[in-house]
């Protein structure tokens, strides 16, 4: 629903199809559609009331944070056509493996314990048709519905017009940059030969619109080949910028 939202450009108070007309779109049985309508509506991002068709609320869209976006620096900033190859989509446990320690940190740093899954959203990025960039996010699943993964193509959508979508808006982003060699994977991936990327850890921090409630959202890990990335650290209430 978050997607037919989005794609149809819908504002507040435009008109959503019925349950039963979203289970024929959705080729599916009722009962999970109307359980995301109702999930929906707990969020206070559409109203749904006996004998009348469901709306849009007013955070339907929410932000446009285009300062945190791969996607808007590739397009808008660079001029570069982005393309996304899903390399991984689902709800899983760290990785126990003592060589993985970046999924031992995402656990900690999104709060979960330690068995508990998180999701794993894990994409390769490319400019103009080349392999520029890995990049693997972790996301909490308490701050999201359980049809989060369906609910949005990942291959197409910015992650964090995915989180807009979601109630949230980002305020803090700390990211690590450091180079080093690309592991065997990562060779393959990228197309490319024994030479250095830039590899970095980022921890977003995000404000639940609704509530005003400040969650750890997203813990990512990237490695990039021939880019130049931008970041900006924080959002200044008030000031409206973000300082690189």
């Amino acid at each position: 629903m978050l997607r037919y939202i989005a794609e149809n450009n819908l504002r507040e108070g435009d008109k959503l199809p019925s349950d039963r007309q979203l289970t024929a779109m959705a080729n599916c049985s009722l009962q999970p559609v109307t359980r995301a309508m109702q999930e929906l509506a707990r969020k206070g991002l559409i109203r749904r009331r006996a004998g009348a068709a469901s709306t849009v609320l007013s955070q339907q869209p929410l932000i446009d944070d285009h300062e945190f976006s791969f996607r808007h620096s590739a397009t808008h900033t660079y001029g570069q056509k982005l393309d996304n190859r899903i390399l991984e989509l689902r709800l899983r446990l760290p990785n126990s493996r003592e060589a993985n320690r970046q999924e031992q940190r995402a656990r900690q740093f999104l709060g979960l314990g330690k068995d508990e899954p998180f999701y794993v959203i894990a994409r390769l990025r490319m400019l103009d048709g080349e392999p520029r960039a890995i990049h693997i996010s972790y996301a909490n699943p308490r701050h999201f519905p359980e049809s989060f993964l369906t609910d949005h193509d990942f291959e197409r959508e910015s992650l964090i017009r995915v989180f807009n979508l979601n109630g949230y808006r980002i305020e803090a982003r700390k990211t690590i940059l450091r180079a080093r060699f690309p592991m065997e994977e990562e060779l393959a991936l990228l197309g490319i030969g024994f030479v250095p990327v830039l590899e970095a850890e980022q921890e977003i921090e995000a404000c639940r619109v609704k509530t005003g409630e400040v969650v750890r959202l997203e813990f990512m890990r990237a490695c990039y080949v021939n880019w130049e990335y931008h970041i900006a650290s924080r959002r200044h209430p008030g000031k409206g910028e973000n300082h690189e």
